[in-house]
């Protein structure tokens, strides 16, 4: 018997039950339909942005990464005006807050550069030491970024931003590509989404050592985080969903229908802000993990934040960035 066959068979009948049980907590969890919802916030302007990709907040401004158009935008909350346009030598992709510089990664390409908020240049750079470095996060005195392939699998680097090299090398997933994706920080860990074992992985920063393997169909796009729970954008499965993570038990504890597709997710305050392809925001309250809010945006929504009063939405699609009040 081929093992590789028998290994994808059993794998495709762990994630229908996992859908299957996904889906029944996304039942639980509708009050009303998702017409019914108000709208929990209200669009105040829309940004032309041109390639806009990754969207993160500090420094007292929004960043916006341009994918293969290489720049990261700054721009200024208050009057939505661009500070800076940085330029890079290869795309910019993911974006990363640090004490002091922003960080961006470059898939496909696996180059991590840093950025100076205080002069708005690139002072430094270095490979992650895999291919595609995609998702990043600082946590711990360390950069953490997430290589989408490698030989023979994907890998988590930590980076010493004092040395400005790796320092550790993790290998995550079963595969050569489509491995580790989008990452987060919290409850003192390191959160990674890898795509080709439908999983979110629990890293131990102090150890670099995998503590849990999460299942989750969704683990392909953004993930929030922080003491209290991790929550999982559902950008990868059928009937989407946005789920929500217990630290404590290293189990998927609630579902939360969000109504489309939702690759984006932010958090900020008592409330989930998700993102959907079909063009709506939808806005989670963190203690009933219901869907409390669901806004009709121009756009579809590819990566958001939440900062200086307001959520912030790219479409990738349009080029544009969406500033949306709490409402």
């Amino acid at each position: 018997m081929n093992s590789r066959k028998l290994f994808i068979g059993v794998g495709g009948v762990v994630l229908f039950a996992l859908l299957a049980g996904l889906a029944a907590l996304a039942a639980n969890n509708i009050r009303k339909p998702a017409s019914e919802l108000p709208p929990g916030g209200t669009l105040v302007a829309t940004l032309v942005r041109p390639s806009a990709h990754d969207v993160v907040a500090g420094f007292g401004s929004i960043w916006i990464s341009s994918g293969p158009d290489r720049t990261v935008a700054r721009i200024d909350p208050t009057t939505d005006a661009v500070t800076a346009v940085i330029t890079l030598p290869d795309p910019a992709t993911i974006l990363a807050v640090g004490a002091d510089s922003i960080w961006v990664t470059s898939a496909p390409g696996n180059r991590v550069s840093r950025i100076d908020p205080a002069t708005d240049r690139v002072v430094g750079s270095l490979t992650s030491g895999e291919r595609g470095a995609l998702g990043i996060t600082v946590f711990d005195g360390y950069v953490w970024v997430a290589n989408h392939n490698g030989d023979p699998t994907g890998s988590v680097a930590k980076i010493d931003p004092a040395k400005m090299q790796v320092v550790d090398l993790i290998p995550i997933g079963d595969e050569p590509d489509g491995g580790p994706t989008s990452m987060a920080s919290g409850a003192g860990s390191i959160w990674v989404g890898v795509q080709n074992i439908n999983a979110v992985v629990r890293i131990n920063p102090s150890t670099d050592t995998i503590v849990a393997t999460i299942p989750d169909g969704g683990a392909c796009r953004e993930i929030v985080g922080d003491d209290q729970a991790i929550w999982v954008a559902g950008g990868c499965v059928p009937g989407p969903g946005v789920t929500r993570i217990d630290p404590a038990t290293n189990t998927v504890s609630e579902m939360s229908n969000a109504s489309g597709n939702s690759p984006a997710i932010a958090l900020g305050g008592d409330s989930v802000w998700y993102a959907t392809t079909g063009n709506f925001l939808g806005r989670i309250n963190v203690t009933t993990h219901r869907v409390v809010g669901r806004l009709r945006l121009p756009g579809p929504g590819f990566a958001a934040t939440v900062a200086y009063g307001f959520v912030w939405v790219t479409d990738e699609v349009d080029g544009l960035l969406f500033k949306v009040k709490p409402n």
